[in-house]
């Protein structure tokens, strides 16, 4: 009974973050660089460029997308090029505060 339990509670500890981890996924935090049929390549907010797969987002999430605008993508994992996107969504001005990019440009004579 005690072998029992002890496997039970290591299985659950072992497999509790897994299945957290693909509820919601990683996140990539960037800017659109450029935008083709079947990737987004994003500068993220370590300056390096990402090249997502765009086959698992929906249409309806990458048609409102332009390059330039700050993105937060929720990944499933790396394909051949990079991160394999399942979601994107536009990045808003709460989100901007705790990031190192600036929102908006700063105003003539202030930094």
């Amino acid at each position: 009974m005690g072998n029992a339990l002890i496997a039970l509670t290591t299985l659950l500890v072992s497999v509790g973050p897994a299945w957290g981890q693909t509820v919601s996924g990683p996140e990539l935090r960037g800017r659109i660089e450029q935008i083709t049929d079947s990737e987004l390549i994003v500068r993220g907010e370590d300056d390096r460029l990402h090249f997502v797969d765009t086959a698992a987002i929906p249409s309806v999430e990458l048609g409102v997308l332009n390059p330039g605008d700050d993105v937060v993508i929720t990944t499933n994992g790396d394909g051949g090029r990079g991160p394999i996107g399942r979601s994107v969504r536009q990045r808003g001005p709460a989100e901007d505060a705790g990031s190192k990019r600036r929102a908006f440009p700063p105003e003539p004579g202030r930094r």
